[in-house]
Order: structure tokens, then sequence, then C-alpha cells
């Protein structure tokens, strides 16, 4: 099915290569493995044809995606009717939002929000049309091209007529929901093995119908809530046999139990923020997502946590067994359809009970590129990067317009300003900003500079104010920003009017989360729960040390790296280093009786550029994981705090807190260090060849005097700048720079190249990437090339 008609008949069946489909349908089953399985709704453009306004989720020409067998789109419908069209069938219609009509063989179907029209596969076709119902609400519909042959075997649509603003097609008035009853002769099979399969579902044809929502019970299960429209135990249903359709809800904080399934469907969320476990790795979903659940020999688990509101999902799923399309069209089809088996209970928030978990890894997307500055070969196992994107002032600018300016930035944390007055002057993208809490309690970002003039306003580091006042005319600005004082104020127009235009320059946007206050220049910039996206789940569990959340400590890290801010990125997510590197910590920490190991450590490629390296024996880290160094007073005190970990997050979230380590790199500025102790680090490009960072410790608010004592004393030994860790990093990166200009301007081949391979085999087998392997940092130059926009090569 397309958006667009098709001129003339269909082709004959003996044109077809059925060898080829066969061929084909295998390849996207064993695409399955690795291809994307989230799809935010958001990022689906809108398309206008002669069907409608649609949004297409799945498609078979989609080949990234790790279903590709389906058809789902959105159609949303104005006051203009659908084209008339008509296709053989196979397609459930699914009320998303609003109250509609669809006017199928002459019959009028009125559908509502979480109502269904089942269209059953008619080898004649299905001649319909979809309305708007009222014209005061929308109205949206999700079609659901359930049968994975109907594509390729025959679905060309037909168009009748275009979409109109009046339409020569009257739909009828009769609303019953039967439809017309006509007898559809089956049609002569043309591959009788793989055909079998349809002309059983013809034999036990029924006509289009329409199921009510406010019609179907309640079902309690283990996978919550559910509604069922389709279900296993009525075949034959509307020709519908072949799927199963379903809505799920549950209540805030309520998950389902973690299912087995073959899988081969989607999961569709029409309210709420759940959080979906696609084979433990998790999806941070919200309105109009769509995770697929890609059809997997070995199968799939799946379970369903509900965030801060009621999540409501539309499930379907075709049956079979992971084998793909060849051996289900042989088979009887006969076997049991509904393979859905407990695997293991997922824990609700607050709940005790020990629960053994992994770290959530993303299937990764096997994709090459080849780009004027990196190089991605899948084939070959090999990726590289220019290393022009170290050295090039043009590529500096590029960046600065096309990252530091359109994205979100790291600004500070919100208790470094705790009382009304506070303020700290910073730089970010090279413009100097004030960062403060004015006298209303709200916390703010101003442009640092006097809208009279432009000279700089606030000159001092840090302080609290009232107001502010610039030097050079002596023009005063309340903390709120309004224009307060002018001398020889006569001199200009209305005093209060003129003011209004002149108040101090706050940046476009500005948003906080979880303390962690975040700024863009870009006033379209998408909102900052998205730009975060997955990183925001190890965002929490920092948060989660204390149930009153964290606190920087006084006191800013300040200095100067003579490389390029991409070095710092690289390095951070870059755990092949640490042993080498940091010899002298590593021989420390043995001294002392703690034996470190990267088995069982994590790199973790997240959404936007972000990423993640998760540790489980590196060292300790002060109120969580004891070692020997820390004492027996801290021993206690981190079984107390583990204690009051469980009973607040239930054993599995107060597991991850606890026990392991992590760096989390938030693209393009932060760093957040959650090993020794607290940190956050933030990076400011100032030239291709040099940067300013800034870091901070942060702490549980209200620790104990003694445990934060212990933590700067041994933050400061490993990831202060004066400590056994950041030393090292920083002559390491600063070596790369000088050593980047050797091979500048040489032609031959590969040699002006970075390597950054490390790992790609075993990703390439479908194993988790290593701590000790490089899959961050290719996220991280995936996602810089996509922005920055490098020309092919």
């Amino acid at each position: 099915m397309t958006a667009t008609s098709r001129a003339g008949s269909p082709r004959a069946a003996d044109q077809r290569d059925y060898e080829g489909l066969f061929a084909r349908w295998e390849q996207l089953y064993e695409r399955a493995h690795r291809g994307q399985v989230h799809i935010r709704g958001r990022d689906v453009p809108v398309v206008d044809s002669r069907q409608g306004t649609s949004q297409f989720y799945v498609m078979p020409q989609f080949e990234e995606l790790a279903l590709s067998q389906w058809v789902i789109f959105v159609r949303d419908h104005t006051g203009v009717p659908s084209g008339r069209h008509t296709h053989q069938g196979g397609i459930a219609i699914f009320g998303v939002e609003g109250d509609g009509f669809s006017v199928v063989n002459g019959r009028r179907f009125d559908w509502s929000a979480e109502d269904a029209v089942l269209l059953p596969i008619v080898p004649g076709g299905l001649d319909h049309q979809h309305f708007r119902a009222r014209d005061d609400r929308p109205s949206k519909f999700m079609g659901i091209i359930y049968e994975p042959l109907v594509v390729g075997l025959g679905a060309e649509m037909v168009q009748l007529e275009p979409q109109t603003r009046q339409s020569q097609w009257a739909p009828a008035t009769d609303t019953g929901a039967k439809g017309d009853g006509r007898t559809v002769a089956a049609a002569e099979p043309t591959l009788a093995g793989l055909l079998a399969m349809r002309e059983r579902q013809r034999a036990s044809l029924h006509p289009p119908a329409l199921i009510r929502r406010a019609d179907l019970p309640p079902d309690a299960s283990a996978f919550g809530e559910l509604r069922w429209y389709i279900h296993p135990a009525a075949p034959g249903f509307a020709g519908t046999a072949p799927m199963f359709l379903f809505t799920q809800r549950l209540e805030p904080g309520r998950a389902t139990d973690v299912l087995a399934t073959p899988g081969n469907g989607i999961m569709f969320v029409l309210e709420g923020d759940p959080l979906v476990e696609l084979d433990g790795v998790p999806y941070q979903c919200e309105r109009t997502d769509m995770v697929l659940v890609p059809p997997r020999r070995d199968g799939v688990t799946i379970g369903v946590r509900a965030g801060r509101h009621e999540s409501r999902i539309v499930v379907a799923r075709r049956p079979g067994d992971g084998r793909g399309p060849r051996a289900e069209a042989a088979s009887a089809v006969a076997a049991p359809l509904l393979r859905c088996e407990r695997a293991y209970r997922m824990p609700r928030r607050g709940e005790g009970g020990a629960v053994a978990t992994t770290t959530p890894l993303p299937v990764p997307a096997l994709r090459s590129r080849r780009s004027a500055y990196v190089a991605e070969d899948w084939e070959k196992r090999i990726f590289r990067v220019n290393r022009e994107v170290f050295r090039s002032p043009q590529l500096f600018a590029r960046e600065r317009a096309r990252v530091w300016e359109r994205s979100w930035l790291y600004l500070g944390h919100e208790s470094e300003v705790a009382r009304p007055g506070d303020f700290k002057q910073r730089t970010l993208a090279g413009r100097p900003l004030i960062f403060s809490r004015d006298s209303t309690g709200r916390v703010r970002a101003f442009l640092n500079a006097c809208p009279h003039r432009g000279t700089v306003l606030c000159r001092e580091t840090e302080g609290n104010a009232k107001t502010f006042q610039c030097f050079y005319h002596a023009w005063t600005f309340a903390n709120t920003g309004e224009l307060v004082g002018i001398p020889d104020a006569g001199a200009y127009p209305p005093e209060r009017a003129f003011a209004e235009t002149m108040a101090m320059r706050e940046v476009p946007r500005s948003e906080n989360y979880r303390g962690f206050v975040f700024v863009s220049f870009d006033p379209r910039v998408v909102p900052l729960a998205d730009h975060l996206a997955d990183a925001r789940d190890y965002l929490d569990l920092m948060v989660e040390h204390s149930p009153r959340g964290l606190e920087a400590l006084p006191g800013t890290h300040l200095y100067g790296i003579r490389g390029n801010w991409k070095l710092a990125v690289e390095n951070a997510m870059d755990g092949y280093h640490f042993s080498p590197t940091h010899v002298t910590f590593v021989e420390y920490l043995k001294n002392t009786g703690y034996v470190t190991s990267d088995e069982g450590g994590r790199a973790i490629t997240l959404a936007n550029g972000h990423s993640v390296l998760v540790f489980s024996g590196h060292g300790g880290r002060v109120g969580m994981q004891w070692e020997p160094r820390f004492g027996e007073a801290e021993r206690l005190r981190i079984g107390s705090n583990i204690e009051e970990l469980r009973g607040r997050l239930g054993a599995e979230r107060a597991a991850r807190v606890s026990g392991t380590s992590r760096i989390l790199y938030v693209f393009p500025n932060l760093l957040l260090f959650d090993i020794e102790g607290l940190a956050a680090r933030q990076l400011e490009p100032v030239a291709p060849d040099y940067t300013d960072v800034r870091a901070w410790e942060l702490a549980p608010t209200g620790e104990t005097a003694d445990s934060r004592a212990l933590r700067i004393r041994v933050l400061g030994s490993f990831i202060g700048p004066g400590g056994l860790a950041t030393p090292d990093d920083v002559e390491a990166y600063e070596c790369v720079q000088r050593g980047v200009v050797a091979t500048a301007g040489d032609a031959r081949p590969e040699i002006d190249w970075s390597d950054v391979s490390r790992g790609m085999e075993r990703e390439s087998r479908g194993e988790p990437a290593r701590n000790v392997d490089e899959a961050g940092i290719r996220g991280f130059w995936r996602h810089w090339d996509d922005l920055v926009g490098s020309a092919p090569a």
C-alpha cells in the first residue's frame, strides 16, 4: 500500500518473482535483529496525498527498521474527506483521536478513539473512504496492514476519486456495522504452498466489522489491563486471523511482568510516558511513539512500566515462530498462536525482592557511512575519523553554528545559585552569561551584555545582588531583568514604556531537569526531555542517590587544555585507556587491597550523541561501594544507604544506583561522573586546539559531615585536576593534538585518519559492547557527522 495511486491493473500472477519475494522476506527477518526499534512520533514526517494527511511509521521500503514487513500509518482527517480508494483489505483501522466514520462497500462505520474497524482480505478489493465526523474536533486513526505478504502479492491501491472538499460519493446514512454480507469468491491459488494460508482466511471470511471499545470488557493480566479487539480465540474474525490486536492500560508507576514472545508486532503509545524494555533495553516513550517488536528466532522479552501518568498503548502482533514467511506458509498455521510465556517478574517501584538484572544494551544499527570526515565500514569492521576535525578553523566555525548555537547546553546546577540574588558568571559557546536566581526565587540565564550599548554588565565571577549596574553609563537592572534606573531619564521617552523595551536579554530557551539547568540559543530547539532522551535514566540514577536530590559543593575547578574539545569527549568515553594510562592509580588501589577489573562493564550508545560507560570494578564510590581506603565507618554508612535505597526505589532500581559506576556524556558539553564520587564537567571550546573545562563536585543533599569530608578527599584524588587521573588524561589528549599535526595534508589513503574500530567485530555478532570497546565514541562521531553536515567524500 502506498500513498499514491497506481495506474492500470495489478500485474498478472505469473509475472511475479515469488522466489525473489521469499528471499526478500528472509532478508527482512534477518535485519530485524539489528534495525531501529524506537520510532518517535515527532520525527515521522507529515505527508500530504490524495489519501489525506498521513505519517508513515512502517513501510516495506523502510529498510533501517527492525520490522519492515508491515505497513503502519497514522492519518489525520481535516474537514476534507480522504480520497475514495480500493485495495484488497487485510487492514485494521484503529481510532487514535476524535470521531470519524469510514464508508466501506456502501456501509457506514462510525468510530471514536479506541474503536476499531476491521477490513478483511477481499480478492476483488474494498471500496472505501474516510471522513471526520465533527468539525470542532480533530479526527485521527491508525492504519495497520498486518498480513506480511499482502503488499508483495497484490495490495496495489487503486485511487477511485481524489481527496476533494466536495466529495462526489455521499456516504450512506445506514449506521449498521454488519457490512453488506456479499459472498466473495476465493481467488485461484497461484502458489499453493504460499497461498494456502490466505485461502483458509477467505474460506471463513466475514464482512467488515466495527468493534467499539465500550463493548469490550477489561481483561486483567500480567501485562496490565487489556481490551481485546482481535483475540486468538476468535479465528477468522473479519478475515483477521493472522493478527492479535489489544489495548494495554497501566496506572502511573505500575509495571507489567516481563513476557517472552516470538515478536513480530508493534506497540503504539496512545497516552502517557511509558518505559518499554525490549530484551532489557529501555526505550523511554511519549505519546505517538512506536516501539517495534521484531520477529526473532530466539524470541524477545518485553515489559512496560508506566511513568508519571497513566499509560495506554495499542498492541498489534502477528503470530509466528520467527522462522520467516517461507516456513510459515508451508506450515499448517495451526500451531499455538500465542506463545507468550512469563519470563520473570518486573518489580514495581517501591517493592523489594532480589531480581537479577543486567545493564540495558541496545541492539546496534549496523549501517555503513562514508563522509568527508567519518568512514564506517561494517563489512571490513573499520571506523575511521579524519584528523582534520581536530585542526580545522573552518570546521570549528561550522560546529559553533550547527552544534553550539542549536543544541541544549549545560549551564549549571540550580544549587549553585541556592539563595535569591545569587549569581554566577559563565561562558557558553563563546557567549558571556549570567546564571542567577532572582528575588522571586526563579532560576534565570541572562546574556551578559547591557541592552544599552552591549557592555559586559556583570564583571564579578559570582556573588549575591538585587541589582546589576553597568559601569559604563550606570544603567541599573533588577535581578529579575527589568531596567529600574537610567541617569537623566528625561532624555528618553517616558521612562516606563522605554524601560520595558530595554530589559536584560534572557537566553531564548532555558529548562531545568532535576536540578540540572540547560540553555539553548535556538528558540526552535526541541524540548529538553526530547534532547536528553534515554540519557535521562542515567542522570536519574545520580539524582536518586538521595531522596532530596543532589547539590553542587562550593568552588569550581577551572583549567584549560591545549586540545580540541572532541578529544575530551573521546577520552571520557574511552575505557580502553584506563589501565595503561592510569597505572599509578591502579597500583595505588592494589596496594590498598582493592583489585580492579573490566569484567562486566559496558559501553552503551544512547540517542542524540549521548553515551555512557558502565563499570563494575574500577574502584569504590563514596556512599555506595566500599573499598578498604574508605575506612570502617564508611562501610556502615554504605550499608545504611543501600537499605534506604531499597526501601525507596525497590531492589532492582537500588541495585542499579548503588552497584555500578558510570560516566555519562550528554552531547555536546556535559560529562557526569558517578565514579569515586559524583562530579560534573562542562566543556567550553575556545579554539580548534584549545578548550576550557569547568568542573564541580556534586553530593547527595543532606549527607553527614564525615561523608562529605571523605567525598571531597577521595574525588579530588582522582577526578580533580590535581588527582591521579585527570592530569594523565590532559597529557594524553594534548599529545594527540600535537600528534595529529604530523599527518596533516598527507594525501596517502588512511594516513590522516584515526581508528575507532575497537569492538566492531563483537558488535557485528550481536554481542554487547564492553567498556574497553569504542562503541560510545563511534556513537558520538555519527551524531557529530550528522549535525555538522559533512559532504560525501
